[in-house]
């Protein structure tokens, strides 16, 4: 009867998965274990449509103890976690079809929504959102070095530095900084 239950729940889910949006947290909720994020990559990866749960938690071992073949406990440890909580839970959300008693796993259109969460899950590669691939790192410490420098030139009296008060460079350090963070959160 709970086998039935399992795949019944993942038809359901798949079915009002397709028709409604999953909500921000449900995608966090999804996405907030390493397990699901491992079969949610490995689904949207393979070449195959439906794979087996054993080969799915075969993969997730090998990649956790980083020896292949894994460890017999590890993987058994991994194929009970996934077909008592992961599968059922990615299956009740609409994301992954379930087949309980085949102990199977097909990816769903509707795992195209967690995709703007996470590169990984992406058919298309990594994103290319522009916010993801700026840093401000980089400026933000090039204009705290200029702030000291004409600090130590404004201390120091160094011209033009000196004609400057060092808590002006300084202040003129710390908006510079403030403004590349109010731009990274554009």
């Amino acid at each position: 009867m709970a086998e039935t239950q399992h795949a019944r729940r993942g038809e359901i889910g798949a079915a009002s998965t397709a028709e409604r949006r999953l909500t921000e947290c449900q995608v966090h909720n999804l996405l907030r274990n390493e397990r699901r994020r491992a079969v949610l990559r490995l689904l949207t990866g393979s070449s195959e449509p439906t794979v087996a749960v054993r080969d799915l938690a075969e993969r997730i071992a090998a990649e956790e103890t980083g020896t292949d073949p894994p460890p017999r406990e590890t993987r058994q440890s991994v194929y009970i976690s996934l077909i008592q909580t992961h599968m059922p839970t990615l299956a009740d959300a609409g994301v992954v079809e379930y087949d309980d008693q085949a102990k199977t796993a097909t990816e769903t259109a509707a795992v195209g929504q967690l995709a703007p969460y996470t590169e990984e899950l992406s058919a298309d590669g990594p994103s290319t959102d522009t916010r993801q691939e700026r840093s401000i790192l980089a400026p933000a410490l090039a204009v705290i070095l200029a702030s000291w420098l004409l600090s130590a030139g404004a201390v120091l009296s160094v011209p033009p530095f000196g004609a400057v008060s060092p808590i002006v460079w300084l202040l003129c350090g710390v908006v510079g900084v403030a403004a590349l963070a109010a731009y990274d959160r554009l």
